[in-house]
């Protein structure tokens, strides 16, 4: 479920997460800098005030239809919002309307807002079961993402990896994916050998107990699952307190892959790591002048 941003669908959207209800947005300390390095170069967002939050938007002036691809690839389903937003016009589908009370601003006056929620159903997302047959190969970040925003790219039919399987591949079928504690299990059929794309942010940290499953970082940001025949394995998230060696690969691969994101805020745009000094107590003077 993605929701389109504003403060009382926020309120809304954190009734929904205590209650168990999953949504693509995220606000923690989780949001990776892979995360934010994906939606920065294919949905162009503007990433220099997005630390701590994973919130692929798209931008009116740079939307495209590959905007809907990435949110299925991540295994969204429903696209909330309560205004029209043009550009859902190329799902294809009318949007299922219904009733919402009134939200206030953190107990003060009401938000003047509609009464009702436009909610529109994407077809076909992620759920574990995206089995691409066609397998391109790229070695850097740029590579990747130029790739997936060519216009031409299937998502359910292609995918980006690193390195050559070195098999012609065959869609998988009958795969199901649950949440266990501490990962995934994962089940399915293959005739031959197949790619799945699981709607799972890849990390070095993932370890599939099948020893002759492959886990391959896919479209830069998803977990691929390599296998042949039947599959049937747990896969589990091997970081801990004791066992952090995982997260320095996921760092090395930001370096190898050229992850970097050419964008500074306005008081860290010169050459200097920190501001000069004269500027900071002018800004400090500022900040007690205008409490005073």
């Amino acid at each position: 479920m993605f929701w389109y941003w504003d403060h009382p669908r926020i309120l809304t959207m954190i009734a929904l997460w205590a209650r168990g209800i999953p949504t693509i947005n995220e606000y923690s300390q989780l949001a990776s800098p892979q995360a934010l390095y994906f939606i920065h170069r294919i949905i162009k967002n503007d990433t220099t005030d997005s630390l701590n939050s994973f919130w692929p938007d798209f931008d009116h002036g740079t939307y495209s239809k590959a905007y809907w691809d990435v949110l299925r690839m991540f295994g969204v389903r429903y696209f909330m919002t309560y205004f029209q937003v043009p550009e859902t016009g190329d799902l294809g589908t009318a949007p299922i309307e219904l009733p919402h009370r009134e939200t206030g601003d953190l107990g003060t006056a009401p938000i003047e807002e509609s009464a009702v929620w436009q909610i529109y159903e994407l077809y076909g997302p992620n759920v574990g079961n995206f089995s691409p047959t066609t397998v391109m190969t790229a070695g850097t970040a740029d590579e990747i993402t130029a790739a997936l925003a060519s216009p031409n790219f299937d998502v359910d039919r292609q995918a980006v990896i690193e390195s050559a399987i070195g098999r012609l591949l065959t869609a998988a079928r009958d795969m199901r994916m649950t949440r266990i504690r501490g990962g995934l299990h994962v089940s399915g059929k293959s005739d031959g050998t197949s790619l799945v794309i699981l709607p799972q942010q890849f990390t070095n940290c993932l370890r599939a107990r099948d020893e002759r499953v492959r886990l391959v970082r896919a479209n830069l940001m998803m977990t691929g699952v390599i296998f042949s025949g039947d599959l049937d394995t747990d896969i589990l998230f091997d970081y801990g307190i004791f066992s952090p060696r995982c997260r320095r690969a996921d760092l090395a691969d930001m370096r190898r892959l050229g992850m970097t994101i050419d964008l500074r805020m306005p008081h860290l745009a010169g050459d200097r790591v920190f501001p000069d000094w004269d500027g900071v107590k002018a800004r400090l003077s500022a900040a007690v002048n205008h409490i005073q």
